[in-house]
């Protein structure tokens, strides 16, 4: 329950983890990282199915940079603060869910990535936070009591269809920083 974080950084090969839980991680122990996810993946390529994201204490559960990532059929369940950070990188996530969630629930940056069968429940601020030129679709999106529900921000596209938003004080939101 005091553990570390997880770290991938550049194999050659697709990392795989299959009906896996992670649970009660922290930043990594590493001095002077600057990773602020419990799992940082770096450059890569991974694939995430039936998978348990619960109980983290860090910036983010999940941070992809630079990377190539699929995400199926899993669960994002009492975060600390942001549930999954995409920055740079291109992915797709189906059959997912996120509830309990301290910050944000996805937040994008510079990122490409379809979403699919997506249901958010109890988020703290944003359930999907689209900036820095990124460019997302999906289609059956349900979110409910959230603060914001989509926020697309510095020239971003968000393109869904087939979202249902329920008590969530503010639905859409754009910005220009």
């Amino acid at each position: 329950k005091n553990g570390g974080g997880i770290v991938i950084t550049s194999p050659e090969e697709e990392s795989v983890f299959v009906n896996t839980i992670f649970e009660y991680l922290t930043s990594p122990n590493i001095m002077i990282s600057g990773l602020t996810g419990s799992i940082s993946i770096y450059d890569t390529k991974v694939f995430f199915k039936n998978c348990v994201f619960n109980k983290n204490k860090s910036e983010d559960f999940l941070n992809l940079i630079n990377s190539k990532y699929r995400i199926n059929d899993s669960s994002f369940f009492n975060v600390f603060s942001d549930a999954l950070d995409s920055d740079f990188s291109n992915g797709v996530i189906t059959k997912t869910k996120f509830t309990n969630i301290g910050n944000d629930a996805l937040d994008f940056s510079g990122s490409v990535t379809k979403l699919s069968e997506i249901n958010i429940d109890k988020v703290r601020d944003k359930a999907l936070s689209v900036g820095e030129i990124s460019n997302i679709s999906g289609e059956n999106i349900y979110i409910i009591n959230a603060e914001i529900g989509i926020t697309s921000k510095d020239l971003s596209n968000v393109t869904i269809n087939k979202v249902k938003i329920v008590d969530t004080k503010l639905g859409f939101a754009v910005f220009k920083k």
